[in-house]
C-alpha cells in the first residue's frame, strides 16, 4: 500500500497590523490610476470633438450676425417701402 501524504494544517497566519492602512492605500492608488486614465481618454476624445464641431460653432455665430444685421436693415426699410419713401426700380 501507499503512503497518504500528511494532511496539510489549515492553520493561516494573521495578516501584519498594518496591512489594512496598506491595502486601503493600494486600492486608492489604483483607483486614481483608473480615474486618471479615463480623464485623459475622455481628454482626447474631447479634443477630438472640438476640432470637429468648432468650425461650426464659428459658423453658426457668423450666421447668427448675419441674421441680426438683416433683421435690422428689414426694420428700418420696411416702413419706408410701405410708405412710399423707397421706390424699387
Amino acid at each position: 500500500m501507499t503512503k497518504r501524504p500528511a494532511k496539510l494544517s489549515k492553520a493561516v497566519a494573521a495578516p501584519p497590523a498594518d496591512y489594512a492602512p496598506l491595502l486601503a492605500n493600494i486600492k486608492a492608488r489604483v483607483q486614481a490610476a483608473w480615474i486618471k486614465a479615463g480623464l485623459a481618454a475622455n481628454r482626447e476624445l474631447l479634443d477630438r470633438f472640438s476640432s470637429i464641431v468648432e468650425p461650426s460653432f464659428g459658423n453658426i455665430q457668423r450666421l447668427h450676425l448675419q441674421i441680426l444685421n438683416l433683421r435690422q436693415t428689414c426694420d428700418l426699410l420696411l416702413p419706408r417701402l410701405l410708405s412710399g419713401q423707397v421706390v424699387l426700380r
